[in-house]
């Protein structure tokens, strides 16, 4: 009994350290982040995944440090887990692994990422302009064509809007002419 009690609170210790460790490990690698250092950051933003009392965030800060580095799919698959994740922000997670995916030339996760990131926040207009151009990439015409035009309707003031409008004309003229 008397080497459970031990073992129960050096365990209990052990834990505390951790997370302590972990914490300061969440608020080095955000400060490494915020100042523009992400290989630097991600060693610290690794440990911190590990604290459960650590902020959700650390999956954006660590998938953004990973793709800011060019590490695509260590950032894909850190936005995947943090997609799991109780309390993450899924339509920023979501509109980040899609970007994480066409980066890699992976049109069809990035597809479905930036249709995820659109569902959690349907007024969002950035992930279905980014769904158009991976559908387009995909040779989805009509989806495609379907997405520039929503993407005008949710950022009318976009100043993209010429550049979409001339997509949308084009893609008008590649469908008609594939009829």
């Amino acid at each position: 009994m008397v080497k459970r009690k031990l073992f129960l609170m050096v365990a209990s210790l052990t834990m505390a350290v951790f997370s302590s460790f972990a914490s300061d490990a969440y608020e080095t690698g955000y400060n490494l982040f915020t100042t523009n250092k992400p290989a630097e950051a991600i060693p610290y933003l690794e440990t911190a995944l590990n604290d459960l009392a650590v902020s959700p965030s650390v999956y954006v800060y660590l998938g953004i440090a990973y793709y800011q580095t060019g590490k695509y799919p260590e950032s894909l698959d850190i936005f995947k887990r943090g997609l799991s994740a109780s309390g993450t922000n899924k339509r920023i997670i979501a509109f980040n692994a899609g970007n994480s995916a066409y980066a890699m030339r992976d049109y069809a996760t990035a597809e479905e990422m930036f249709s995820l990131a659109s569902v959690a926040d349907p007024a969002f207009a950035a992930p279905v302009l980014n769904r158009a151009n991976a559908r387009l990439s995909q040779d989805k015409l009509q989806g495609a064509l379907e997405d520039y035009q929503r993407y005008l309707v949710l950022d009318p003031y976009s100043s993209q809007r010429a550049e979409v409008e001339a997509i949308i004309r084009a893609l008008q003229g590649e469908m008609v002419y594939r009829e």
